[in-house]
């Protein structure tokens, strides 16, 4: 998301206001509960790869 926003303030005119949410996933994975499932293990080293 970082990358994205970053790329969006740099080409979209200053005056537009920029907002970031993160998108929701579909088995709920978020910072805190991503290691309690071996899907959510999985899918962390997916992205990682």
């Amino acid at each position: 998301m970082r990358r994205a926003l970053l790329t969006a303030r740099r080409f979209i005119p200053q005056d537009v206001r920029i907002l970031a949410f993160p998108a929701e996933h579909p088995q709920n994975l978020s910072a805190p509960n991503w290691a309690e499932t071996q899907h959510g293990f999985d899918r962390v080293l997916e992205e990682l790869g």
